[in-house]
């Protein structure tokens, strides 16, 4: 299982429609029908050692949201999208503002929705990624590193460190 998503909505069929949808892509659901719900499954998934939370979906023609958006925003770093029937730039505009990773309309197919969602989840991780790691090149005063070298240099001669230092003090 690749991960579980929360899906805030009160449309029983149009969760259970998608469910198998992502269960074949690795991701195991659970709908709420409130945004406390939804908050309150972020704060336990938050907690759990078993399960982490991938990303969640608010249907948003059946549940209003835009209140709290804010506090699930402030429980969870997980991508939030907005699913809507009809485009709203107001709406859109201000659950951007409060927290929401995107706000769009449903696409023809319940697939493209998905494929959808999952280029967003991977772009949000690819950044995620590359923001936490650590810069390719490190220089103060003198001393210049090289990471992905693993080498380090002193006024431009290498410190002839092995991996193993390297790792060890830098």
């Amino acid at each position: 299982m690749q991960g579980f998503y929360i899906s805030i909505q009160t449309n029983v069929e149009g969760f259970e429609m998608f469910k198998p949808l992502w269960k074949v892509r690795g991701f195991e659901g659970v709908m709420v029908k409130t945004i406390m719900e939804g908050i309150q499954k972020a704060i336990e998934l938050g907690k759990s050692k078993t399960k982490s939370l991938s990303f969640i979906v608010i249907v948003a023609d059946d549940v209003d949201y835009i209140p709290q958006l804010e506090n699930l925003r402030f429980e969870t770093d997980a991508p939030i999208f907005i699913a809507a029937s009809k485009s709203d730039d107001t709406e859109r505009l201000e659950a951007l503002k409060r927290g929401a990773d995107y706000y769009g309309n449903y696409c023809v197919t319940p697939e493209a929705n998905i494929e959808t969602a999952l280029a967003i989840i991977n772009g949000i991780n690819r950044r995620m990624i590359k923001q936490n790691s650590p810069p390719e090149n490190m220089a103060y005063n003198n001393l210049r590193l090289s990471v992905a070298l693993r080498k380090g240099f002193i006024n431009g001669s290498d410190m002839s460190l092995t991996r193993i230092e390297f790792d060890a003090h830098f």
